[in-house]
């Protein structure tokens, strides 16, 4: 049973690559409450865009939100299984479409990034930067944030530095001066 199992889950990974190789998504990503997904609603919304936005706020199961909210961080093996199943969303969702599917998550931590970075080669990354402060600020006013309130015990809970090619949005900004910035990579052709 097991050994199917894990030739059911090589098959799904080598699909899973294999199609998500060829997408080249947005990915707009930084500390819970820094306002990624703001932005990419915005920017999705812009009549300049072509592009659809795949928020994965909504791959978080009820259980792992349930965990948040008592301080319980997920596991590697959690963490890796969501990114397998979170793939899988924006795959799903980007199925037939030719505009630009832009990707909004906070990817607080480096495996989750490395995960989404190997799947999806082409993407390009862009980071609202913003401080924990203002993130805290911003989650403490928005009913239903899975953060809210926000973790404050563990090292798990910090956003892990960023080393790898990105572009950097400051959070503080007006969020159409971010959009405006990202326009060019979504812009409708013609």
């Amino acid at each position: 049973m097991r050994r199917q199992q894990a030739m059911i889950g090589c098959i799904r990974l080598l699909l899973l690559t294999t199609s998500a190789a060829a997408l080249r998504p947005l990915i707009i990503f930084g500390r819970p409450g820094a306002g990624k997904s703001t932005v990419a609603e915005r920017l999705v919304a812009h009549p300049d865009a072509d592009a659809y936005n795949v928020d994965l706020d909504a791959c978080v199961p009820q259980w792992m939100r349930d965990n948040f909210a008592k301080g319980v961080y997920p596991t590697l093996a959690e963490r890796q299984a969501f990114a397998a199943d979170a793939a899988d969303h924006v795959l799903t969702a980007s199925d037939g479409k030719d505009a630009c599917c832009v990707v909004s998550f906070s990817f607080v931590k480096d495996d989750l990034r490395d995960s989404f970075r190997e799947l999806f080669p082409y993407a390009t990354w862009a980071l609202v930067d913003g401080s924990d402060a203002l993130a805290g600020e911003r989650i403490a006013q928005r009913d239903g944030h899975f953060y809210n309130p926000p973790p404050t015990r563990g090292d798990e809970w910090l956003f892990a530095p960023v080393a790898f090619e990105h572009l950097v949005l400051d959070a503080t900004q007006p969020i159409d001066v971010n959009v405006e910035r990202l326009l060019p990579l979504v812009r409708r052709r013609g």
